[in-house]
This record gives C-alpha cells, sequence and structure tokens, in this order.
C-alpha cells in the first residue's frame, strides 16, 4: 500500500523542527548569559561592599593606586593578578574613591621592599600620584577531584603616604573556568617573564653565578601526563639543585634524584631536565585524578660549591625525594647561607585539563 505522506510535507517538518530546536538553543543560550551576567553583577557588589571600609579610610574624592596582585607561591604578577587589581579598582571607584591607573606601581613596590629600603618610601606614593597605596596577594587551592572547585584567597592591604596601614581585606572565592589561562600568563617587566635570568657570571669580584631558567613552554599549562621540560643554563663547573614547591606547603626535589643521585659539576653549562633521552627512567609529568588541578612552584639553584642535603629523607622507594614543609625551610637555610649560589624561585606551572 503507498503511503500518504509527501516528501513535501516531510521536509516542512523537518524544517519546523530544526526551528525549534535552534530556537530552543538560542533561549538556553541566552539565559546562560543572562544569569552570568547576574553573577557578576553580584560579586561586584559583594566586592564593593567588602571595600567600602578602605574608601571610607581614604576618603570620597581622594587618591588611591593599586598594584597587581602577586602569587604567594612563586612572587610573580600574572593576568589572574591583573583582573583582581581590575576589579578592586572598580570598587574603590564605586565607593566614590578616584583611582589612579598606574600599571608600574608593582615596580615601586619591588623597588620599595628589594632594590633600596632606606630610601624614604613617600618618594614611591609621589610617584603614584595617590594619597594610598593597596597592595596584595593570593594563594590557589586548586581541586582535588570531580566536584570540588579550586579557590583563590586573596589578602589586600591599603597604606596611606606616612607609611600607616589604613585597612585589611581577606576573602577566598571560587575561581572562573578559565583561570588557568588567566595563571600562565606573565606580566610585567622582564623579571617577571617565564624564562628568569639572575647573576652575572662567576669570577674577580661577584661570587654570584649566571643562572638562567625556562619552560619548554612560552605558557607553561600542562595536561595531564604531558611531560614537563626545564632548561637551564649557568657556569661551567657549578651544581645544580632542582625543587618542586606544590600549595600546602610540601616539596619534591627533582634533581638530584634516585636515577641521578650523584650530585657532580656541570661539565658544560647547559643542562636539560630531564636530561635527553633519560625522559622514560624519570619522566617529569604530573598525574591527576578526575577534576583534579595542579600548581607548581619551581626552584632551582646553581653553586660553586656542593650543597650538603644530607638532612632531607631517604627515597623510600621512589625516585624523587618528598619534602615536608620542616625540610623546605632546612633548604632555604642552607641555600641562604650559601655565598656563591643563584637561585630562580618564581617560575610556576598549572597542570590541568583546561591547559592547550
Amino acid at each position: 500500500m503507498k503511503s500518504s505522506f509527501s516528501p513535501l510535507a516531510f521536509i516542512a517538518v523537518c524544517i519546523c523542527f530544526c526551528t525549534f530546536s535552534c530556537s530552543l538553543k538560542s533561549d538556553v543560550g541566552h539565559d546562560i548569559a543572562q544569569e552570568e551576567n547576574r553573577s557578576r553583577a553580584r560579586n561586584a557588589s559583594i566586592l564593593r561592599d567588602r571595600f567600602r571600609g578602605i574608601a571610607d579610610n581614604i576618603g570620597k574624592g581622594q587618591t588611591a593606586a593599586c598594584a597587581v596582585l602577586s602569587n604567594v607561591l612563586d612572587g610573580g604578577t600574572t593576568e589572574l593578578g591583573a583582573l583582581y587589581r581590575r576589579r578592586i579598582e572598580e570598587a574603590l571607584r564605586q565607593n566614590g574613591v578616584e583611582v589612579k591607573i598606574r600599571k608600574d606601581l608593582g615596580l615601586f613596590i619591588d623597588d620599595m621592599e628589594t632594590y633600596n629600603p632606606f630610601r624614604d618610601n613617600r618618594e614611591y606614593w609621589t610617584l603614584a600620584e595617590a594619597q594610598a597605596v593597596l597592595i596584595g596577594d593570593y594563594r590557589i587551592r586548586p581541586a582535588k577531584g570531580e566536584g570540588d572547585a579550586s579557590t583563590i584567597f586573596l589578602d589586600i592591604r591599603a597604606w596611606s603616604a606616612d607609611e600607616s596601614l589604613i585597612g585589611r581585606v581577606s576573602w577566598t572565592e571560587s575561581l572562573e573556568d578559565d583561570w588557568e589561562a588567566l595563571e600562565t600568563t606573565k606580566i610585567g617587566s622582564v623579571k617577571r617573564e617565564w624564562k628568569q635570568v639572575v647573576g652575572s657570571g662567576s669570577g674577580g669580584a661577584n661570587l654570584r653565578p649566571m643562572l638562567s631558567v625556562e619552560f619548554d613552554k612560552d605558557r607553561p599549562c600542562y595536561l595531564p601526563d604531558t611531560p614537563i621540560r626545564l632548561l637551564m643554563e649557568t657556569d661551567p663547573g657549578n651544581h645544580l639543585y632542582i625543587f618542586g614547591i606544590h600549595t600546602d606547603r610540601t616539596g619534591t626535589m627533582l634533581y638530584p634524584n634516585g636515577v641521578l643521585p650523584q650530585d657532580q659539576k656541570l661539565a658544560t653549562g647547559t643542562f636539560e631536565f630531564p636530561p635527553g633521552g633519560m625522559e622514560g627512567e624519570f619522566p617529569f609529568e604530573i598525574e591527576l585524578a578526575p577534576g583534579e588541578v595542579a600548581l607548581m612552584a619551581v626552584k632551582v639553584v646553581a653553586c660553586g660549591h656542593a650543597l650538603d642535603f644530607s638532612f632531607l629523607p631517604d627515597y623510600g622507594g621512589y625516585i624523587f625525594k618528598e619534602l615536608s614543609e620542616r625540610d623546605l625551610k632546612r633548604v632555604e637555610k642552607t641555600v641562604a647561607d650559601a655565598g656563591d649560589r643563584a637561585e630562580v624561585e618564581d617560575l610556576s606551572l598549572v597542570c590541568s585539563r583546561a591547559c592547550r
């Protein structure tokens, strides 16, 4: 028996279905966008209220400048810190404070704290053209698994030109989905780039060797189980030590290790970790559970003499030594006591399934 359903009727039904489906998707997308906008508005309102006390202490119509927030883990400044600075600046504006946009304010702070501590600090407030400056940092707690969210703890301090603390705000919130890309995009001066160079070479009156360290990627955001490589350069004859520092303040001694335990002088000034051809013997990669994210800082030390780390625990059958917070403090003291050393410690990497 022949069907009475014509091809034209079938096409018409398909067109109606596709139109309905596209309309439904459009409505869903519109609803999601609206909810995201409402969420941003709520967060902006909450942040405005958080900074109301500081704004009142600064005074309506008075001026303030905010530095890019730095990550406590490695001291670096990234697009994530810049994002929160912009949000803090907007919160101050909403509370009646005039915000001075100073992209180089972080450099003023670096100078004040590191290079010339005896200089009159009020000069930096003059350079910032503000009655108050806000300085802050943050800690990231990566997600531990499915159903868990990565969070950020922020701590902001406001200082007046007479160097008195006029306010402090701290809070914790969930990170947004694209935080890995922001956190692995460095900003600022050469000091803040992913390639770190310290020292100018041993010899003469300068005992500190040259040390250059960089990742094998422009943006160190790695997928799980993906090989990670460090490229280093220092003066021939130096001893080299590599540590991984985790967000829970524990660490890992990556080099020397159970495969290459001998602390030997470098025959040449260049070194890759893992060394070429040995990736299979001790792969430098991170394994993650579903939903888990990892954040790790890298500390590299070059020294003209062998450092004594005999106080560290045994390997315990593993390739790398796992270090407690107490172990890391003893490592820091040992390194600080060595006059002929150079160190890089403000490099970090993110391992996440969101990395590209």
